[in-house]
């Protein structure tokens, strides 16, 4: 959805659906892995059943992502050229260093995949003398949403700014900015990271592809979405040795889905 966004056409076969409705990651070979291990063939997108018509998935089968890594960096690399070169404006506003942080959705979730890593993390990854740009990508903190997608606004709006100003003081030559303009496409978002000179992948689907296709070094941090230490990350730096698995400490959305706006920053403020 968002390629076609962009403008641009991606064409490949389709995964299918298994027995618990959850669609499988293509494997170069365009064959489908079932949920027991076997192998069907789907031909094209238009014999599948899968309603979706996704052409790699996020939701299982994550130990093969090292296997479909060549395509999602062709994919997105050209969606990225594409927006890039359409929006003139946003190719002279890239950060050197991108930072994805999701919280507006998890924060109020009793959830045990989602989660924040302490500020700390952040800094250990970006050298104390950086004195470029960091951009810090995040949903934008009046968007209202329902479902899965909602969440505390004021809530978010904090932690995100404390995560800021803690990096601020700890890369004082830094220029820091809140990347979550309403105005700016998901396709602009993903243009943002992909082009970044280095990226952190949150604890999030939605930064992982461009973590995976970033033309610069990205660092993916570790957290149980993404089934806690993946094989597939260790395949994937040995194409890709730009691409970095991060095993740091990870709180989960459960422990502090219903504390308030200060205990939260607290927690995630403290060094160890």
């Amino acid at each position: 959805a968002i390629a076609s966004k962009a403008g641009v056409t991606i064409n490949g076969t389709c995964h299918s659906p298994v027995t618990d409705k959850i669609p499988q990651l293509i494997v170069p070979s365009d064959t489908v892995i079932d949920g027991d291990g076997s192998f069907s063939w789907k031909e094209t997108c238009e014999s599948c059943t899968h309603t979706g018509h996704c052409k790699y998935a996020h939701g299982e089968r994550r130990n093969s992502l090292d296997r479909v890594a060549s395509t999602i960096r062709s994919d997105l690399q050209a969606m990225t050229t594409e927006v890039l070169e359409r929006s003139p404006t946003l190719a002279n506003d890239l950060d050197d260093f991108s930072i994805h942080l999701r919280c507006g959705d998890t924060l109020r979730q009793d959830n045990r995949l989602y989660g924040l890593v302490p500020f700390h993390v952040y800094t250990k990854l970006i050298p104390r003398d950086f004195d470029k740009t960091i951009g810090i990508i995040t949903a934008p903190f009046k968007q209202k949403r329902s479902g899965w997608g909602a969440g505390d606004a004021d809530l978010n709006e904090a932690v995100v700014t404390a995560a800021r100003d803690y990096i601020q003081r700890a890369l004082p030559n830094a220029t820091i900015t809140i990347r979550n303009d309403n105005q700016e496409g998901m396709d602009e978002v993903y243009a943002r990271m992909v082009a970044s000179k280095q990226l952190i992948c949150a604890a999030s689907t939605f930064s992982l592809f461009p973590a995976i296709a970033t033309t610069g070094e990205s660092f993916i941090l570790h957290s149980p979405l993404l089934g806690g230490n993946p094989t597939w990350v260790d395949t994937l730096s040995e194409y890709f040795p730009q691409v970095h698995y991060v095993d740091e400490k990870y709180i989960l959305a459960h422990t502090f889905f219903d504390w308030n706006a200060t205990d939260i920053v607290q927690m995630l403020e403290r060094d160890v």
